[in-house]
């Protein structure tokens, strides 16, 4: 599993209760957690140490944190830059979905404040597939359930689910799942080798 790699070199990892003792003492110099520090493990390392309550060097954490996602304090409270013209630009390093969302809830599990990081919505629908009616992870890639979800629990964390733009995709996914419910529902009864 993924938490093994976060053990101390030599530790056994036999129980969900080893891994959470380690936990403390596996945290990179730079902040992060583990082998070498990514925003994957920091995530998930962040919020065990939230779970258990255990102590981890919290300023190490932000400041990795910070230089992974490119949300630094010399944004200031904006978490963005101002472009040529004054027009701001997001300023992040994240370009898939799912990192983006592992960021937003390691900065929760550290209390830190969720940058308001500039043109999320734009960043949010660039994601979107026409064609399957679905977001994808990333720009271009074929829209998914697994995306869309991600892509939603983004935008309620960002305060962006209620945009315009936002809302009338949600109403799209919504009808595509349901046609595709019914679309295998349908084909089990016709078919009888698919259970309900």
């Amino acid at each position: 599993p993924p938490l093994a790699k976060l053990s101390p070199v030599g530790t056994q990892v036999g129980s969900l209760g080893t891994v959470v003792e380690a936990l403390p003492g596996s945290q990179h110099p730079a902040g992060g957690f583990g082998k070498p520090p990514s925003l994957h493990a920091t995530f998930r390392a962040l919020m065990l140490a939230n779970l258990y309550g255990l102590r981890i060097n919290r300023t190490k954490a932000e400041h990795f944190l910070h230089s992974t996602t490119g949300w630094g304090p010399e944004l200031g409270e904006q978490g963005s830059s101002a472009g040529g013209g004054g027009e701001k630009k997001p300023v992040w390093s994240l370009t898939n979905v799912y990192s983006l969302h592992e960021a937003i809830l390691a900065y929760t599990h550290l209390e830190l404040p969720i940058p308001e990081v500039g043109n999320a919505t734009q960043f949010l629908l660039s994601l979107w597939d026409e064609s399957a009616a679905l977001f994808g992870g990333i720009k271009g890639a074929p829209g998914s359930l697994r995306a869309s979800a991600t892509v939603l629990q983004v935008a309620e964390l960002l305060g962006k689910r209620r945009s315009e733009e936002i809302e009338l995709l949600v109403t799209r996914v919504r009808r595509e799942v349901l046609d595709s419910m019914f679309a295998v529902a349908s084909s089990g009864i016709a078919g009888g080798d698919v259970p309900l």
